[in-house]
């Protein structure tokens, strides 16, 4: 069938323009058609409905080739109650027939209560994939009283097909037999690459986990993505460890000393932090456990000592003369201006573990010296780590001096504790820093509106306004009478990068926190342009921005990626995460404000506009053309 819709208006009312509200939403509701397409030689006689079949007629339907009938033929069967089991037992057997229709049989069968062993071994070996993948479905029903069945789903985690052998890591999970653990490795060194089979594998291990983990670092070779695989298992093994586990932690710590590759080590031991961070109770570490940290930190490079030091932090073993030296070694690295700018920004993660007295200094210092952005960005990141409150002063003071990289995240820690809201303002008002400079979109103006730090609200007031980008329903109309017919993409490329990249992709340019411009291709000018410069217009709820207040009295503002009983995941603008352990979260409330702030039209004219819509509309922009 082919229909011919024919209506004047197909957008949802939220999404259409002023100047065409109003309109007759069911206009063309009366008009249009709907076309059948026949073969040249006639369709074949019309078969008796399925409801006047007799329950072995409905059999031989679940063989159909029309998938209506076959999906009538079983709900029907099912419904009927009392379905002929011999009738589906033979076509679940009959590995000549369709696999469609075996399928199909299974599944009668098991609804009906009528599947045997029998038939689910048959299933197990069948030639299809896709009956071997459902049948392994149907077998961990029936586990507990089979041997045969437990043996046959270890042996199909050696299954050429992919899909067969991710729904055999799902069934080892819970099931008791020797072979177990190695069947979940053998589908792990195969599939790896699969981050779904993966993640069954790794849910399956359970207390295997750490086994695991230690046979790698063992053998890494035999792994894809080798180092993948032991960052997730180490984390695993991190947040389910308890007194009885670090033995394993141990053994997995010696690994990690061991020539591997750098890569492997340190995702390790990033691993371990993580998972260590999120444990419900994390363990107390041994003496012997910090002796092994402290030869971790001496003998690896920057990135695994920091990991080290935080597996030492989560395991409450206290500082020592290690640490002092590994925090001098650090300092001298970050003023060492012949070194990488990546390994001078490690160095400086570095820092942020030591005690505030110890390294706050060498941060600050690094503020004033007209460093690179990435290593500014990282010192103001390691000093927003304390609580330190002269911290909005020393911002403040140095901000003018800041990279362009720097600023943004300047302004973030600024705006985050209310109780430096007012050493922002106070340079407003004093003239050290301009409203131009600071460059606050609407949501950052309003924290400032709305701080809750005495006074500062109202002093605000005077200085920015709420409603600079009010009245946006008329913006809107304004910028679609002056908008140009065309537009250029690759000039919408460049404005992408300088103005929407830090929130959207576009032909895999850019960070994927709002929609991905590929995906707005159908969407009309119009539209885009009330999107674009209204974007509090109509929310979709993915993209409701929500602030978390902390304990501490920090703000965060960001979209909620995910959110478990231990943790709530922040995705912010530049793709960060942010992950803040529940205990530390003191409220959580939607803003009631898209993510997307209102006034980039500042930043625009209206060409510039309408290339950017052109980008927008361009087949590319999802990254899936040439």
């Amino acid at each position: 069938y082919l229909i011919d819709m024919q209506r004047d208006t197909i957008e949802h009312p939220d999404y259409i323009p002023e100047s065409r509200r109003g309109a007759d939403l069911r206009a063309g509701a009366d008009r249009g058609r709907i076309y059948r397409i026949v073969p040249r030689r006639g369709l074949p006689r019309r078969r008796p409905p399925l409801a006047e079949l007799s329950s072995v007629a409905l059999v031989a339907e679940l063989g159909s080739e029309s998938r209506w009938r076959r999906d009538t033929a079983q709900r029907l069967l099912y419904e009927r109650g009392g379905a002929p089991g011999e009738a589906l037992r033979a076509m679940a057997l009959d590995t000549a027939g369709e696999a469609l229709a075996r399928l199909h049989a299974l599944w009668t069968l098991e609804g009906a209560g009528a599947i045997d062993e029998d038939v689910v071994l048959a299933a197990l070996s069948d030639p299809d994939a896709g009956v071997r993948e459902n049948a392994l479905q149907i077998a961990e029903r029936h586990l507990p009283g089979s041997s045969e069945l437990r043996g046959r789903m270890v042996a199909l985690a050696d299954d050429p097909a992919v899909r067969v052998r991710f729904q055999a890591a799902l069934g080892l999970g819970g099931l008791e037999h020797p072979e177990r653990r190695a069947g979940l490795e053998r589908i792990l060194r195969r599939d790896a690459r699969h981050r779904w089979s993966r993640l069954a594998v790794e849910s399956a291990l359970g207390a295997d986990a750490a086994a695991m983990l230690i046979d790698l670092l063992g053998d890494g070779a035999r792994f894809e993505e080798a180092e993948i695989v032991s960052g997730e298992l180490a984390d695993l093994v991190g947040a389910g460890l308890d007194r009885d586990g670090l033995g394993a932690l141990s053994t997995a710590l010696e690994l990690a000393l061991q020539p591997a590759a750098l890569q492997l080590r340190a995702a390790t031991l990033d691993g371990l932090a993580s998972g260590l961070a999120r444990a419900p109770r994390p363990p107390a570490g041994s003496a012997a456990i910090g002796v092994v940290l402290d030869r971790v930190m001496k003998e690896g490079p920057t990135p695994i000592a920091r990991s080290a030091w935080l597996v030492r932090r989560s395991l409450r073993l206290g500082d020592g003369p290690a640490q002092q030296r590994i925090l001098a070694q650090a300092a001298a690295r970050t003023r060492d201006r012949s070194l990488p700018t990546e390994d001078r920004a490690g160095a400086v993660d570095l820092l942020a573990l030591g005690p505030h007295q110890a390294v706050a200094g060498d941060l600050v210092a690094l503020l004033a010296a007209g460093e690179p952005s990435e290593v500014e960005a990282r010192a103001i990141r390691a000093l927003a780590g304390f609580e330190d409150a002269a911290l909005g002063r020393t911002l403040v003071e140095l901000f003018r001096g800041l990279g362009p990289g720097a600023r943004g995240v300047a302004i973030g820690v600024l705006l985050r504790r209310p109780v430096f809201h007012g050493y922002l303002v106070a340079a407003l008002e004093e003239g050290r820093l301009t409203a131009g400079e600071l460059h606050l979109d609407l949501e950052q103006r309003r924290r400032l509106l709305r701080s809750d730090a005495p006074g500062v609200a109202a002093r605000a007031a005077k200085l920015i306004h709420d409603d600079d980008y009010g009245g946006r329903a008329a913006v809107v109309e304004d910028w679609l009478d002056r908008l140009p017919a065309q537009g250029s993409s690759e000039r919408g490329s460049a404005i992408h990068q300088r103005l929407c990249a830090q929130c959207h992709l576009a032909a895999g340019i850019g960070h994927a926190v709002g929609p991905d411009f590929g995906s707005l291709a159908h969407r009309g000018v119009e539209d885009l342009v009330s999107n674009i410069l209204d974007p509090d217009h109509a929310i979709h709820p993915d993209y409701v921005a929500y602030e978390v207040v902390l304990v501490s009295g920090d703000r965060e503002l960001g979209l909620i990626e995910h959110e478990s009983s231990s943790a709530l995941t922040l995705l912010q603008a530049g793709g960060e995460r942010r992950v803040i352990p529940r205990q530390q979260v003191a409220s959580r409330a939607s803003t009631g404000h898209s993510l997307m702030p209102a006034g980039l039209e500042q930043g625009l004219d209206p060409q510039a506009l309408r290339d950017l819509i052109a980008l927008i509309h361009q087949p590319t922009a999802s990254g899936v053309g040439p």
